[in-house]
């Protein structure tokens, strides 16, 4: 037994080294193409989302720009209704264009979102937005109305 406790002291630290090192090496592995695991986006196009993936856009072969994502983000949400909102000078959105938009949309509008290059903010909503509120944007926003479900 003495000479296998000398062994395990002298040799202890390599084998520990090469086992981590052997782990690292087979579990990169299982990542084909280069992929990457949690955090950030993969090669294949998709997006990690804590400890799950989910698939950006997989059922089109070309690459979405920052509004035809974030549209898909709320369409894949299964809302109702969607409105895409934007300034009709083209400009990006201001905290008070912000403040104006969400005062004059229904109280229950489930989801905003700002595209990147904040041109544009997606609404998805399982209320429908009254002939009032859409006036009321208008006057101040350009406004797509987008079928949900």
């Amino acid at each position: 037994m003495k000479g296998v406790e000398t062994l395990v002291r002298k040799f202890g630290p390599i084998v520990l080294i090469l086992s981590t090192l052997f782990a690292a090496v087979i579990t990169q592995g299982c990542n084909p193409s280069g992929q990457t695991g949690q955090g950030g986006g993969t090669a294949n196009g998709t997006v990690n989302a804590g400890s799950a993936s989910i698939p950006a856009a997989a059922s089109s072969p070309r690459n979405f720009d920052d509004y035809e994502s974030s549209l898909e983000q709320v369409r894949t949400a299964r809302f109702a209704h969607i409105y895409v909102f934007s300034r009709k000078d083209g400009g990006v959105f201001t905290p008070d264009d912000i403040t104006y938009l969400k005062a004059n949309a229904p109280e229950r509008t489930n989801q905003w979102v700002k595209t990147s290059g904040g041109r544009k903010i997606i609404a998805g909503t399982n209320f429908e937005f009254t002939p009032e509120n859409l006036d009321v944007q208008r006057k101040r926003f350009n406004v797509e109305d987008f079928p949900g479900r």
